[in-house]
């Protein structure tokens, strides 16, 4: 934040947020188990002279977002049975801004997504 460039001086650092947070909870009673997670990120600037808007949306600000995953899973003998839901609330949010492919502008995190799985213990 000090800097002999006056653009810079005292602006943020880029793609810095000024605060991130990841908070789980993990259970388990008996065959069953499941997972709660819960993740912000505070704002971010993704320029050194912080950028708040541009029209070409290659620089600027990178707004704060939270995200919620939920997992379960249930042992059935030598088996076990998964599932995930990753960013369970379909928050809208991008951590990025590009300027050459596939940009120029702001890439898209991804949506609400899942899966399911089955392992079997040897």
């Amino acid at each position: 934040t000090n800097s002999q460039e006056p653009a810079f001086e005292g602006k943020r650092v880029e793609w810095v947020p000024r605060f991130i947070m990841r908070v789980g909870l993990q259970t388990k009673l008996r065959k069953w188990s499941a997972g709660l997670l819960y993740s912000y990120t505070s704002n971010q600037f993704s320029d050194a002279t912080n950028t708040a808007f541009s029209a070409t949306a290659i620089e600027g600000l990178i707004p704060g977002y939270q995200i919620v995953d939920f997992n379960v899973a249930k042992q059935v003998k030598r088996f076990t049975f998964r599932a995930s839901i990753n960013n369970a609330l379909n928050s809208l949010y991008f951590t990025r801004r590009a300027a050459g492919y596939p940009g120029p502008g702001i890439l898209p995190s991804d949506a609400r997504s899942f899966f399911v799985g089955v392992s079997f213990g040897i």
